[in-house]
Order: structure tokens, then C-alpha cells, then sequence
């Protein structure tokens, strides 16, 4: 059996040690400030993410990039060339190109490595979610499960990863196409939380809409006590990320904590990195957790 790599993007939005720890190499996204220049997605090293938020706070409009073809390429080929397998695990399709760009190189390199396994799994989620499905299948890959094993787990964890999220500013999901400008408007004037999920298909959904931050968290306690796997006996991981409002997502996971006793320790908290949070602007809270199956 020969060994493999488990790789992912860094849009799992983990810090650091979360990859060090598991040994799990990742290839960056780039985000494009205003003046034009690229940076890496390197998980808040270069801009922390309290300053690059700010710069949103201030006006700042970042647009982001996918790795290419010859990115993707360098980066499975330096474990290929190595004898290594590589079981890569990806963000959504529905929400970036970037999987069929890391399957365009992948049968490039079988040509030039027939004798190794590469194999491209689109996650069908994002930033928490993804997270908690790598976490999962590298959990297995440590206990020994086999490669082929392991793409079939993770194909069956994308389809049980229920992702929720609201956000106390509108303006980032009107330049996103989301919402409606003028729902946006009046959204951000009426004090309007708009809560999403990623569906089976791994495309970002309008879920429901709450008046106010509180009852926004509220809610999703609520749909995590009907969509998670035993109810309010769920003892899985849970999974929260923010953009710069860590109180917010500290208060979430204390309500979840309360509500579900059996819950794995610790709830799981981290930063919106800057490519998603390009997209969803500072205010979103998000969680993820295991459900017996994803939201349509």
C-alpha cells in the first residue's frame, strides 16, 4: 500500500497549527487589495485578519483568486514525485473554479505518473465546513483506513455536513449578487439578519431572515437541534467561524455548549480568512456540525 498525501486550499480557514499538527500540506488562494496587487491566502501571517477587515470597514473592495492550472500542478506533482498518492479535498464547485482546475492538472499528471493515485474531491462546502469534513478524513487516514476508503468517506462526509451562517451587514452579500440592493437597503435598516446554508450542491442559500444579531443566533441553536445528528444528544465536533466578531461567535458557542451537553470539547473557533471574507465582509458568524444529511 503506498503512502498518500491529504491535502486541501487554505480556504478551510484554520489557523496554521491545524495543518502542522496534522500534517496536511495546502495550496493558497490569493486575495487582491485595491491597488491591484496579489496576496497569498496565508492564513493571516502577512495581513492579520483584524487589519484586513478594517481595511473593508474603511472602504476597501478586495476581489479574489483561485490557484491555476501551473499552481496546482507544482503543488501535486512535489508529492507525486516523491511516490506519494494524493487524495485532495477542495471548496465547493458551486461556489469557485478552483475544483476544476485541481482536476485539469490532476489528469495532466497521470499521464506523466501512471503508476500513482490522484484523487479530486469537491467538497460541496466552505471555510467550517470543509474544515470539519478534513479534520474527519484525516482522522481516518490516521487510524489506517486505505486510500480509496478514504475518498469514499469523504465523499459521504460532504453529504452530512450542514453549514448555517448570518451576517449584521448586508452590503458585502448585495456585491456578491445574494441580495438585492434595494433588500439590502432596507435589510441593513431594519436591523434584518439574513441566515444561509451551503446545499447539497455546495451553493450558498438564503435560509431564513431574523430581525437582529441575538435572534439570529437563536435560530440557528434552534436548526441545529433539529438537523443535527441525535438532537440535543449531538456529540460530534462543532465548527464556528467569524469575520472580526469573535465576541459573536464566543456567544454562539456558549449557547451550543448549554444546549448540547454531549457535544465534542472544544467547540472549534476561528477567523474567516480574507478570500471568504472577501466575500462575506466583517459580521458573519458561521457554524457547522454533522446532520444526518445536508439541507436541499
Amino acid at each position: 500500500m503506498n503512502p498518500f498525501v491529504l491535502s486541501c486550499s487554505s480556504t478551510i480557514d484554520q489557523p496554521k497549527a491545524f495543518f502542522e499538527e496534522r500534517g496536511i500540506p495546502y495550496i493558497c488562494f490569493r486575495w487582491i487589495s485595491d491597488d491591484g496587487e496579489a496576496h497569498l491566502d496565508d492564513l493571516g501571517e502577512s495581513l492579520s485578519f483584524e487589519a484586513f477587515y478594517e481595511r473593508m470597514k474603511n472602504g476597501a473592495l478586495p476581489t479574489t483568486s483561485q490557484p491555476n492550472f501551473q499552481d496546482f500542478t507544482d503543488f501535486f506533482e512535489s508529492f507525486l514525485r516523491d511516490g506519494k498518492d494524493v487524495l485532495h479535498i477542495e471548496l465547493s464547485s458551486a461556489i469557485s473554479g478552483a475544483y476544476s482546475g485541481a482536476v485539469s492538472a490532476a489528469n495532466a499528471l497521470k499521464e506523466t505518473y501512471p503508476e500513482r493515485r490522484i484523487e479530486i474531491i469537491d467538497s460541496k462546502n466552505a471555510s467550517m465546513g470543509y474544515a470539519m469534513i478534513m479534520d474527519a478524513v484525516w482522522q481516518r487516514k490516521q487510524a489506517g483506513m486505505p486510500f480509496e476508503d478514504c475518498v469514499r468517506f469523504a465523499e459521504a462526509c460532504r453529504e452530512r455536513a450542514v453549514s448555517l451562517f448570518y451576517s449584521t451587514d448586508l452590503t458585502w452579500y448585495v456585491r456578491g449578487g445574494r441580495v438585492k440592493p434595494i433588500a439590502g437597503l432596507i435589510g441593513n435598516m431594519l436591523n434584518i439578519c439574513p441566515i444561509l446554508h451551503i446545499d447539497r450542491e455546495g451553493a450558498l442559500i438564503p435560509h431564513a431572515k431574523v430581525r437582529g444579531k441575538g435572534k439570529a443566533a437563536k435560530d440557528i441553536v434552534k436548526q441545529m437541534e433539529e438537523l443535527s445528528e441525535h438532537a440535543n444528544d449531538y456529540d460530534g465536533p462543532v465548527y464556528i467561524v467569524h469575520s472580526d466578531c469573535l465576541e459573536e461567535a464566543q456567544h454562539l458557542g456558549q449557547m451550543i455548549a448549554a444546549q448540547f451537553p454531549k457535544v465534542q470539547r472544544p467547540i472549534h473557533i476561528t477567523s474567516i480568512g480574507c478570500v471568504i471574507g472577501s466575500h462575506t465582509g466583517p459580521g458573519t458568524v458561521a457554524v457547522a456540525f454533522w446532520g444526518d444529511q445536508k439541507l436541499g
